[in-house]
C-alpha cells in the first residue's frame, strides 16, 4: 500500500511531466505561428553602376525561383536594395534594410559588399549570409560566407591551359576584386608564363602594352581587367597581330562582350563559378540570354536556400539561422550547399570553380 507522502510525491513528478509536455507543445505551435509569415530577407545587389548587370542577373534568378516554385510562395520574401557596389552605400543599405524595411536576415553579393557589410552584421547581431571569395565570417557567429575560394578558381585555370598544351602564357591584370591576388598566385605556377603585368583600373591605352607583349609571339592570353578595358586591349591585341586565346575571369561571362571577343579573337573561355547545365537550360528559355549565368543561378540558389531553411524550421529562432546551417544540406543550381564550421572560416560552404570556352555552352 502507498503511503500519503510516496502517492503525493509521484503525482508531483507525474504533474511536472505534464508540464514539460505543455511548454514543449506550446513552443511547436509558437515555432510554427511565428513562420506563418514571411521570413523576411534583406537583399543588398549592386543595380546601378558599373556591375549593375550582375546585380540584375541576381535578381532575374530570384525572379525564376518564385515563377517556378508558387506553391512555395509567401515563406520568404525578398527585400532588395541597390549597393552600387560602393563601400558608402552598402553601409547606408544594411542600415535602411535592418531599421526601416525590419528584415530578419541579409544577403550581400560580391567582395566589398561583404567585407563592408560582415562587421556591421555582426555589430548589430542581424544574420548574414555573404557571397564572395574572403573569409569574412571568420570569428564572425553572425555571418556566413557562400565562398567560391580563389583556390578553386586557380586550380580550374591551371588544369584548363595543362589540357591546352599551352606553350607561352601572358597576363595583363588590373587592380580590381580578386583579380589581383589570383594572378599573383598563379604567377609562380602558370607553365610557360612569357609576360605578366598588373595596370591601373583606369587604364584605357594598351598600345605600348601590346607592344611589350608582341615578341614573346604568347599563344593564351589571361585577360582580368575591368569591364570598360576589356574590348580596348583586346582591339589592340588583333590590331598588334598578337594572336592569342583569350582567357578572362567573370568580366567575360556577360554574352554581348564575349560575343564580341570571339568575333575578334576566335578563342575565348572565362573562368567562373560551377552552374548546373540544366538551370542554364531553363534560365536560357526564359530569358534568352545567359549573361552572368552564375549570378542568377546565385539568386534562385539564394531564394532555395531560406526557402529550404523555413520549410526544415532548422532554426528555434532567426538568432539562430547561421547555427542553423550548419551540418545541411542544400542541393541548388550552384552545386551542393554543405555549411561547416571551423575557426579559420566561421561559418561557411564552398563552391566549385569551372572554366567555360567559347560561347558559354561547353566547358
Amino acid at each position: 500500500m502507498k503511503t500519503g507522502f510516496k502517492a503525493s510525491k509521484e503525482r508531483l513528478v507525474e504533474i511536472r511531466s505534464l508540464l514539460l509536455m505543455i511548454i514543449f507543445l506550446m513552443a511547436q505551435c509558437g515555432l510554427r505561428e511565428a513562420f506563418a509569415t514571411p521570413l523576411k530577407v534583406g537583399l543588398t545587389l549592386p543595380l546601378s553602376g558599373s556591375l549593375s548587370s550582375y546585380g540584375e542577373a541576381f535578381r532575374r534568378g530570384v525572379t525564376l525561383f518564385n515563377e517556378e516554385n508558387t506553391r512555395n510562395s509567401g515563406k520568404v520574401n525578398f527585400v532588395i536594395d541597390d549597393s552600387q557596389y560602393d563601400g558608402k552605400k552598402v553601409a547606408s543599405s544594411i542600415r535602411k534594410l535592418v531599421d526601416i524595411d525590419k528584415v530578419d536576415a541579409l544577403y550581400v553579393w560580391g567582395v566589398l559588399p561583404s567585407q563592408v557589410a560582415a562587421p556591421i552584421a555582426q555589430q548589430i547581431g542581424v544574420p548574414l549570409v555573404a557571397m564572395t571569395v574572403d573569409p569574412v565570417s571568420k570569428g564572425r557567429p553572425s555571418v556566413a560566407s557562400l565562398q567560391l575560394p580563389i583556390e578553386s578558381i586557380r586550380a580550374s585555370l591551371l588544369q584548363f591551359i595543362r589540357d591546352k598544351k599551352y606553350k607561352k602564357i601572358g597576363v595583363i591584370g588590373a587592380e580590381v576584386g580578386a583579380a589581383t591576388p589570383l594572378l599573383e598566385l598563379l604567377r609562380g605556377d602558370l607553365p610557360g608564363l612569357a609576360y605578366f603585368e598588373i595596370v591601373q583600373p583606369e587604364a584605357s591605352d594598351f598600345r605600348s602594352l601590346v607592344t611589350k607583349i608582341r615578341p614573346h609571339q604568347v599563344d593564351a592570353m589571361i585577360v582580368m581587367v575591368n569591364p570598360e578595358q576589356t574590348l580596348p586591349l583586346a582591339r589592340q591585341l588583333v590590331a598588334q597581330k598578337v594572336k592569342a586565346h583569350i582567357i578572362g575571369g567573370d568580366m567575360l561571362s556577360d554574352d554581348t562582350m564575349r560575343g564580341e571577343l570571339v568575333r575578334l579573337a576566335g578563342e575565348v573561355s572565362y573562368v567562373y563559378g560551377e552552374v548546373e547545365d540544366e538551370f542554364r537550360q531553363r534560365y536560357l528559355a526564359r530569358f534568352e540570354d545567359t549573361s552572368h549565368l552564375y549570378e542568377a543561378a546565385a539568386g534562385y540558389s539564394a531564394s532555395l536556400l531560406f526557402e529550404q531553411m523555413v520549410e526544415g524550421t532548422n532554426f528555434m529562432s532567426r538568432a539562430d539561422i547561421i547555427s542553423s546551417l550548419v551540418g545541411h544540406h542544400y542541393p541548388t543550381p550552384i552545386g551542393d550547399i554543405n555549411f561547416g564550421s571551423s575557426v579559420e572560416l566561421g561559418v561557411h560552404a564552398m563552391l566549385r570553380a569551372r572554366v567555360y570556352s567559347d560561347s558559354g555552352l561547353k566547358p
